[in-house]
């Protein structure tokens, strides 16, 4: 575990079993989690949040605001957010344009939960603050 305080990570995922098998995942590898089925939800979470969020993980295609317009829009508020986008939309949204933002990474579904855990740390290490 950690040597510090956990880390805080929302999470978006309208796919109910895949965001409570990744929440528990998480919050097992000692990460806070702040979990939404929506992207209304995910910004309505973080403006209630008092303290840092370290990572967004979201997913690009979700009813309602969509992973990117969410990133978008929490940057505005928390400038430097880093991001985690997943989707099995391979074809879709990643292929016209691209991971959105600079401070993001991709996981395509469907993935382990190795390959969960190991993106989220590989972003959470790629993005961390300069002063943590």
């Amino acid at each position: 575990m950690r040597d510090r305080a956990p880390r805080t990570l929302l999470l978006a995922e309208d796919d109910n079993s895949l965001r409570n098998l990744a929440r528990e995942v998480l919050e097992g590898d000692g990460y806070r989690v702040l979990a939404a089925e929506r992207g209304e939800e995910a910004l309505r979470l973080a403006a209630s949040h008092e303290g840092p969020i370290d990572l967004l993980i979201t997913d690009l295609i979700m009813p309602g605001i969509g992973g990117a317009e969410l990133a978008r829009r929490l940057e505005a508020v928390r400038p430097g957010l880093a991001t985690l986008f997943i989707s099995g939309d391979a074809d879709g949204e990643i292929a016209r344009s691209g991971v959105p933002g600079p401070r993001a990474l991709f996981l395509q579904k469907p993935f382990s939960i190795l390959e969960f855990v190991d993106a989220v740390s590989r972003a959470l290490s790629a993005f961390a603050p300069a002063a943590a």
